[in-house]
């Protein structure tokens, strides 16, 4: 039975189920083997970015991350460059953190220009990528390109993220066509664990490439050799109006589908998380304009919002209790990998 999570459900316990009807159990070595030679790639908020770290940490360990057992990978605590750490930490080397965020105020002028969180994560055994590009509302999104471009300030070791001086850029990167050093292969190589030079050095170096939404998806994510593209605006429309606006939605869905979901690339439309249910002052999400694109031109829809309107387990107005996203991504999967089959593949 084809779902996607707009069926009526019931939390019971920490654990989603749908009204008459079994959620299959998926191991670790079926997720992996349904995805297996692809490339995943979220582009969404901080609660994306959970979702992101709960399925890349299941595809690494085989386990749902817990945080009574294991690192709060997803409950960000401050400091950011501890939290960071940490996350970078769990994965051991598996995943790129291309990330920076200032502890200055939050929305700030400040905060808008050096706000980054890039994830790109790789697992061997099945040859899986999983990417994150997280968006803030309207601020532009950023981001460094991946080695070899980056040559000085290595240490002796040759480490090119163990950084003993500024970094600067080999001629051949500088500029637009430093985009073409973006690949699955330059990303795979590019995987280590986060350094604390590395966090002292990003925002003294500046970014490689800085773009709105709409431009992202038109030049970075065709590079990643996509299969999947998991796209969502989030939750940030109370504070950008903009969001809001058919303009908005006409502007960065259709950049999708021009550079992506047309030239082969399976898209998905996350509908939008519910806020808690004790913060009245936090509107409902609506994906009113974007819905319509959607469905124009045939892509599939993740349904987030139905879940997350029953569930009573919030940290704050936005983010969830780990397991909300670890049972998030068990519907996801249910979506994604039919028994002895995988909806993954490039459309033909």
């Amino acid at each position: 039975v084809d779902i996607d999570g707009s069926e009526e459900g019931v939390w019971v316990d920490k654990k989603y189920g749908l009204k008459g009807c079994t959620l299959r159990t998926i191991s670790a070595d079926e997720a992996r083997e349904c995805l297996r030679d692809k490339t995943l790639t979220f582009v969404g908020d901080s609660v994306t970015r959970f979702q992101f770290l709960s399925l890349a940490s299941f595809i690494k360990n085989g386990v749902w991350p817990d945080e009574g057992k294991g690192p709060p990978i997803l409950i960000a605590r401050k400091p950011w460059p501890v939290w960071y750490k940490l996350a970078s930490e769990h994965f051991s080397g598996s995943e790129w953190c291309d990330c920076f965020r200032p502890i200055s105020g939050w929305v700030s002028a400040t905060t808008a220009r050096q706000l980054t969180e890039n994830r790109y994560f790789h697992h061997d055994s099945h040859n899986v990528s999983l990417n994150l590009l997280t968006s803030y509302g309207i601020w532009k999104m950023h981001g460094h390109y991946p080695p070899p471009c980056w040559t000085a300030g290595r240490s002796k070791k040759g480490d090119p993220f163990n950084f003993t001086k500024e970094m600067v850029a080999v001629p051949e990167c500088k500029g637009p066509q430093g985009l073409n050093s973006f690949s699955r292969e330059s990303l795979i190589k590019a995987r280590h664990q986060f350094t604390d030079g590395e966090w002292a050095q990003w925002t003294r170096t500046g970014y490689d490439w800085e773009g709105d939404l709409h431009w992202v998806l038109k030049e970075v994510i065709p590079r990643l050799q996509t299969d999947l593209l998991f796209l969502n605006f989030g939750i940030w429309a109370d504070i950008f109006k903009q969001l809001k606006t058919k303009e908005y939605a006409d502007k960065v869905v259709k950049s999708a589908q021009e550079h992506l979901c047309s030239k082969g690339v399976k898209c998905m439309w996350k509908r939008t998380t519910h806020p808690s249910h004790t913060s009245p002052a936090v509107p409902t999400p609506q994906d009113t304009h974007a819905m319509p694109l959607v469905e124009e031109f045939g892509w599939e829809v993740f349904d987030a919002g139905t879940p997350t309107k029953g569930v009573y387990a919030y940290k704050d107005a936005y983010h969830f209790q780990s397991y909300v996203y670890n049972e998030l991504n068990k519907l996801l999967l249910n979506q994604l990998c039919p028994r002895g089959g995988s909806r993954v593949s490039k459309k033909s």
